[in-house]
């Protein structure tokens, strides 16, 4: 496989290796918070305001301001620390002032997921979902609320408190936890922190669609999302790209578009469904299994530049990625 834009390809995050830390000020949050990137349809409903607006970078934020992300999106923000944090696609949260004067403001997430990671001390922060509130102080962990407001909790590290009306718990890092609506937090081993962090983890563009066996056919109802592509626009890519292809050359194509904005489990079941011989598929295969660090045993020889011809290492906690 040929690799586009080797260098200092992260292991998630901001795309640009920033610390992610969430640890502010009430009035930091208000007057200086800002949003760092947005990708494909991000939308802010200012404080006070009914309707929504795109959000843009750079756009300051403050506490009541509501922000949503809509299929295919995400988006980071950077705090007036210089704390950042990152949203999934389907996510819609707001910044509410604390409780008490003295605490830091409240995260409210009402749908979807957050990630957050900090190279430095353990962060003090304060969450709400439809069915739990918590305190957590910890460096790593990703908070999710599904469509129902059942809430689940990944704590990588640190400790945490995670209550409601049925119960409390107490988590400590390398533990996860789940809430249902009416039932106490339930917590357990946390098996595979790799894969729960999928989605937020960086998976460059690295499939050489020259190297794809398309056919005439292929070519020609795949060609506007082949131009978005190969001009670098990832999402247009994904947003053209017609439903209901069959063909293996149309899945590969389709699951390294998946891989590019985070849909990892999407891109998986698609490869599933290829042989394990075809080189683009596995080399795709390489790629999942190098940004998760996991070992991966290839299943037939390399025949084509596509076809992973370089060994991939990702370094963890220094969001280096190299090629050799």
């Amino acid at each position: 496989m040929k690799l586009k834009n080797t260098a200092s390809l992260a292991r998630l995050v901001v795309g640009l290796g920033l610390p992610l830390i969430l640890i502010f000020s009430a009035r930091a949050a208000a007057e200086e918070s800002q949003i760092l990137t947005t990708e494909n349809k991000v939308w802010i409903i200012p404080a006070g305001a009914s309707e929504r607006q795109p959000a843009k970078v750079d756009q300051v934020i403050h506490l009541h301001d509501k922000i949503s992300t809509e299929k295919n999106s995400r988006a980071t923000i950077r705090l007036a620390d210089r704390s950042v944090f990152r949203i999934n696609e389907l996510t819609s949260f707001e910044l509410l002032p604390p409780h008490n004067a003295d605490r830091k403001p409240l995260l409210d997430l009402k749908t979807g997921s957050l990630y957050f990671f900090s190279r430095e001390k353990p962060t003090d922060v304060e969450f709400r979902t439809p069915t739990a509130v918590g305190a957590i102080r910890g460096t790593e962990f990703l908070l999710n609320v599904a469509e129902d407001g059942g809430t689940k909790l990944a704590l990588l590290d640190g400790a945490v408190d995670l209550s409601n009306d049925a119960g409390k718990i107490e988590m400590h890092g390398g533990e996860q936890a789940s809430v249902t609506k009416g039932r106490a937090p339930e917590k357990s081993p946390l098996l595979d922190a790799a894969n729960v962090i999928q989605w937020c983890l960086y998976y460059p563009a690295v499939v050489d669609t020259d190297e794809i066996n398309f056919s005439a056919e292929e070519k020609n109802v795949l060609r506007e999302s082949l131009a978005a592509y190969r001009a670098g626009d990832l999402r247009a890519a994904l947003a053209s790209f017609p439903a209901n292809q069959t063909g293996e050359s149309a899945k590969v194509f389709h699951a390294a578009l998946l891989l590019s904005v985070g849909r990892v489990d999407e891109a998986k079941q698609l490869l599933a469904t290829l042989p394990a011989t075809l080189a683009p598929a596995q080399a795709l295969r390489e790629l999942i299994a190098a940004v998760l660090d996991k070992a991966w045993q290839r299943t037939a020889p390399i025949t084509t530049a596509c076809d992973g011809s370089r060994n991939l290492t990702i370094n963890k906690r220094t969001a280096n990625w190299t090629t050799r």
